[in-house]
């Protein structure tokens, strides 16, 4: 009989999570239905198979479970895109940063923005080499992960046009 996974109890402790959002957790279950998962739920003989290293994640805290917030060392202005900016169209992108214990962006993505495929592209140019402080937790420096939203208003547009 195989065992479901437990499901994680709330606590007041804070855990870091993995770029992919899910908390890291190592299985040292094969996956159901191989051979080998067969083979060990049929025999209580002891595995004598070679060992399979498993890659480790990297753990990136969020946001909330910081004592202080990365924030970026120079000043990040996205490009008003020429197509929004000749249509006079207003937009925001939503952006998920991975920073590291040195303030370097080591994955950035776009999680949605409005309208859609319309200010993508600056967004993700005017972050992809920021320098960033990085967050700290109990006072050292540590991979943190980020969600911010990049505006994109008339009030861009009216200094665009003057430039």
């Amino acid at each position: 009989m195989l065992a479901q996974p437990a499901t994680p109890t709330e606590s007041g402790a804070s855990e870091p999570e993995s770029p992919s959002g899910d908390t890291a957790e190592a299985s040292h279950q094969a996956p159901a239905g191989t051979a080998k998962a067969e083979s060990q739920v049929a025999s209580d003989a002891p595995d004598t198979s070679p060992a399979i290293e498993l890659p480790i994640e990297e753990l990136y805290f969020r946001s909330s479970d910081l004592d202080q917030q990365p924030y970026p060392l120079t000043s990040v202005a996205p490009s008003y895109p020429p197509h929004a900016l000749l249509n006079e169209i207003e937009g925001w992108v939503r952006l998920l940063l991975m920073i590291d214990e040195t303030g370097q962006i080591r994955h950035l993505e776009v999680l949605e923005g409005s309208p859609p495929g319309e200010f993508e592209d600056a967004a993700l140019a005017a972050f992809r080499f920021a320098p960033f402080s990085p967050g700290r937790r109990a006072g050292a420096a540590v991979k943190s992960r980020m969600i911010i939203k990049v505006e994109f208003k008339s009030q861009d547009l009216q200094s665009a046009r003057r430039e």
